[in-house]
């Protein structure tokens, strides 16, 4: 039997160390050696949906209902994103796997929703779909992608479209997909935001927030390789 998951303890801070392990690796092998760029963004994009599929198998078998397991959490919607941006590097599904990872899934990893601890394959797989996430927009930076102006906007919009997506499912079955009727019940950052409906109007705002930084702590590594090239 796994233990509980201690935020901040032994088993949370190794995942943390492994993202960070992997992203760097990630980035350092693309930046030395290009010809490898389109077997790491491979690599990546076949385990994210491996990941995300495995936990939702993991669940199901667990009897968790389906309310609980079905891939709609912000999280589980930036994979197939993600998956296409490390294919294709179009750039909106790369400006939107980098901002919704780098605040979202950043946000999911420091307080993970997850109750068990290491081995529990919960643990192993929620923590390789979350770095995996964070890993594909490092790995897609390294690569020579840079946010387009208004970035922070489109990401905006586009989560806002989802979300409305997603609550309509929300209302129609009592689910709490993307925690858009409650916060989680396990302890997470949502929980000083405010009361419902406040705490996702102040997401909206710490959103936008965090994706203008993001954004323009991207375009300042420099230009899109392409533009190098050209220059």
């Amino acid at each position: 039997m796994s233990a509980r998951l201690v935020p901040f303890g032994p088993d949370h801070l190794v995942a943390l160390g492994a993202t960070c392990v992997a992203a760097v690796a990630s980035a350092l092998t693309i930046a030395r050696s290009p010809r490898h760029e389109r077997a790491v963004r491979g690599v990546i994009a076949a385990l994210l949906p491996t990941a995300l599929v495995a936990l939702m198998v993991v669940d199901a078998r667990a009897g968790v209902p389906w309310t609980s397991w079905a891939p709609l959490q912000l999280c589980d919607l930036a994979v197939p994103v993600a998956v296409v941006a490390l294919v294709t590097k179009r750039p909106l599904a790369f400006e939107l796997a980098l901002l919704w990872s780098g605040v979202g899934t950043l946000a999911a990893m420091l307080t993970p929703d997850v109750a068990e601890g290491f081995p529990h394959p919960r643990f192993v797989l929620y923590f390789v779909q979350h770095g995996g996430l964070v890993v594909a927009a490092v790995a897609l930076a390294a690569s020579g992608m840079r946010p387009r102006p208004y970035a922070a906007v489109r990401a905006l919009a586009w989560l806002n479209v989802v979300a409305l997506g997603v609550g309509i499912v929300d209302a129609a079955t009592g689910a709490n997909f993307m925690y858009l009727r409650h916060t989680p019940y396990a302890a997470t950052l949502l929980d000083h935001l405010g009361p419902w409906p406040w705490y996702i109007a102040s997401c909206e705002l710490i959103a936008l927030a965090g994706f203008a930084l993001l954004a323009a702590a991207f375009r300042r590594l420099g230009p899109p390789r392409e533009e190098r090239s050209a220059g």
